[in-house]
C-alpha cells in the first residue's frame, strides 16, 4: 500500500534482511514496517491484520505524522537536546510501541509492536541503527535507493 505518489526507487532487496529479521525478533509483535524518503511513504511491510485493526486512513495519517516528525528532527537535535544526535524516538502505550528511526536528513524507518516491552522495542531499534550504519555512505548519507 501506498500512502503517497512514490517517485523514488526503493531498494527493497537492501531493506528485506531487515524486515526478516525484525519478524523473526519480534515473534509476531511485529504489526507493520514503513519507509518513507522526503515527503513520500511506503508500507513495506504488514501483518495480515494490520488493515483489520487500522484502516487505511487512519495508517495515511501515521505515514503523514512519522514523515513530519522527521522534518523536525534537526530542530530537536540543535534545541532540545545534548546527547548528539537523534537515534530514534519511542512511544510507549498501554498495548504497544511505536518507533521512528531517521536514517538521514530525508528517510526513515518506523515500525509498530502490539508488545508494550521496551525491552523488545529496544532489541528492534538496535537491529535498524545497525543496518543503517551499515549502509551508511561516506559523507553520512544513507544509501537505500537504486540510482
Amino acid at each position: 500500500m501506498l500512502c503517497f505518489p512514490v517517485t523514488y526507487r526503493i531498494n527493497t532487496n537492501e531493506l528485506r534482511p531487515l524486515i526478516d529479521d525484525l519478524r523473526r525478533a519480534a515473534e509476531g509483535a511485529l504489526l507493520g514496517v514503513g519507509y518513507y524518503e522526503d515527503d513520500e511513504y511506503e508500507m513495506v511491510y504488514t501483518r495480515t491484520d494490520l488493515y483489520e485493526r487500522y484502516p487505511a486512513e487512519k495508517i495515511d495519517e501515521i505515514a503523514r505524522d512519522m514523515v513530519l516528525e522527521g522534518l523536525s528532527d534537526d530542530h530537536h537535535e540543535r534545541l532540545l537536546y545534548d546527547f548528539g544526535g537523534l537515534s530514534a524516538t519511542i512511544r510507549s502505550f498501554d498495548r504497544g510501541v511505536t518507533v521512528h528511526v531517521p536514517l538521514d536528513g530525508r528517510s526513515g524507518l518506523g515500525f509498530g509492536l502490539d508488545d508494550p516491552s521496551l525491552t523488545l522495542a529496544g532489541t528492534l531499534l538496535d537491529r535498524c541503527l545497525a543496518f543503517a550504519d551499515a549502509h551508511e555512505e561516506p559523507g553520512g548519507n544513507t544509501a537505500l535507493a537504486d540510482d
